[in-house]
């Protein structure tokens, strides 16, 4: 087939590289384009060897698929815009109240302080307190412990003020049916590219570790 036959609608290009920008096309305009193209082709095609029809339609039905998927693809964004406004939404009204998250930093003050853990099978528990050094300042004596949500109330007056990691673990060190706890008021929320963050106490903690929330004590 001749080219120089072929319509003006149909869209040309120079091979020029400096005449190429970066543009997107829509699938609806392509899809004009290919119609262009489609009956240009029919109008000047050889008629002893005329143009297989299942050709033509198995590219339009490209054509139709891709402005779908275009579609779709843009109500995916607005959808995943609109769910990331929410939760962020969602976790401004934390600010000012407690949460319980999953976490192993705990305050003392005037040797007071508490840790807390969650058991899925009952044993015998272990915990280990530690200052900022990682160094451990204090072990409490291992006890048998039910399935649930334990709270320890901490009371040393050996223990200076300040923030302390905790660590609790089963027989030979298990620490897989064990999941630590912190609790704190959240003090702000910080959105980065994974989602908000709350800032508990000066900790950053993501938002899906938030395990219960609380009303502030005043």
């Amino acid at each position: 087939m001749d080219v120089s036959l072929l319509d003006s609608t149909v869209p040309l290009y120079g091979t020029d590289e400096d005449l190429f920008s970066t543009s997107s096309t829509e699938a609806a305009d392509l899809q004009l384009d290919f119609l262009n193209m489609l009956t240009t082709q029919l109008q000047y095609q050889d008629p002893l060897e005329p143009m297989e029809n299942t050709e033509f339609t198995a590219q339009l039905a490209t054509f139709t698929g891709l402005g779908e998927q275009q579609t779709t693809n843009e109500l995916l964004t607005e959808l995943l815009s609109t769910l990331g406004v929410d939760q962020l939404n969602q976790a401004v009204s934390y600010i000012g109240r407690d949460v319980v998250v999953e976490g192993n930093v705990m305050t003392v003050e005037d040797g007071h302080g508490e840790v807390a853990f969650e058991l899925s099978e009952a044993g015998s528990v272990t915990v280990g307190i530690y200052d900022s050094y990682g160094n451990l300042a204090m072990e409490l004596a291992p006890e048998e412990y039910g399935v649930g949500e334990w709270t320890l109330a901490i009371d040393d007056p050996l223990l200076s003020d300040g923030s302390y990691t905790f660590a609790a673990w089963m027989e030979n060190g298990d620490t897989s049916k064990i999941t630590t706890l912190q609790s704190g008021r959240v003090t702000g929320v910080i959105n980065d590219d994974s989602g908000p963050v709350l800032d508990i106490d000066g900790y950053a903690v993501a938002f899906e570790d938030i395990r219960r929330v609380e009303e502030a004590d005043g």
